[in-house]
């Protein structure tokens, strides 16, 4: 009989802390249980089948809960400055020769979310290639690649361009206005399908270093814009160019990364 009263003891203990459990309220969230659509642009993989708002990217979870970006009409125009834009990052380490560089795959997605569930509508990856013809060129061809996955297949692409001087020690600044010497200024908004590709002078200057910069816009299939990180569009920074002292070009062995 000694021990039936510790037993007892021990069994009102565990029902007191299960019922305690019970009674806990659930911790929420912000975007917990929210409904709406959000369109987004990321480097991240994410799940396309029905997943929790939780695993969407911080950013587009702001976008949801309707605080994560300012809302303009339409995608941002660039505008010429002597220091570069910020925000132009390189997107994948894909230097494949001394004439050829790509980005790693992005994806556009349209996200439709019902009671905290999320599932997508529409799917579409992208991504730039960098190249030019050799040592004795003298501009960059800078290609769209746009592949549908999912959802419609009604949706816009566009492509803006800005070049980049890349200075030791200093703030890098934009090759139309660092020096003046034939260079491609900026250039919005252009239009661009499957495997398009623009063409940009990075001028005549020996001894430097260039990068161009783009970014992609994506409108979705109902006319909505892509969002990265609380802004519209992806910026992308391109693999350094060194031109040397005979003014020869070809990919740098490194490059700087942006930011």
């Amino acid at each position: 009989m000694r021990i039936a009263r510790p037993i007892a003891i021990l069994t009102a203990i565990v029902a007191t802390t299960a019922l305690t459990a019970a009674a806990a309220p659930a911790l929420s969230s912000p975007t917990q249980g929210v409904s709406g659509d959000v369109y987004y642009l990321t480097d991240e993989e994410t799940p396309d089948g029905p997943h929790p708002v939780s695993d969407l990217p911080a950013s587009v979870r702001a976008q949801l809960a309707g605080n994560g970006t300012r809302k303009p009409e339409h995608g941002p125009i660039s505008t010429l400055a002597k220091d570069t834009p910020r925000g132009y990052k390189l997107r994948g380490n894909n230097k494949l020769s001394n004439f050829l560089y790509k980005t790693d795959w992005m994806t556009a997605k349209w996200v439709h979310c019902k009671d905290g569930v999320c599932t997508t509508k529409q799917k579409i990856k992208f991504k730039m290639h960098q190249s030019h013809g050799g040592e004795t060129a003298k501009r960059w061809k800078l290609t769209a690649y746009y592949d549908h996955i999912s959802g419609s297949r009604n949706f816009k692409g566009y492509f803006s361009y800005e070049c980049g001087v890349n200075i030791p020690r200093e703030k890098d600044k934009t090759c139309s206005t660092y020096f003046d010497d034939d260079a491609d200024g900026p250039d919005d908004m252009n239009r661009m399908s499957h495997e398009e590709s623009l063409y940009k002078k990075w001028g005549n200057k020996k001894s430097t270093k260039k990068f161009p910069m783009v970014k992609f816009d994506i409108q979705f299939a109902n006319g909505t814009w892509g969002q990265f990180e609380g802004d519209y569009g992806m910026k992308m920074r391109g693999w350094d160019t060194c031109i040397n002292a005979r003014g020869r070009a070809k990919l740098c062995p490194a490059t700087g990364t942006g930011g």
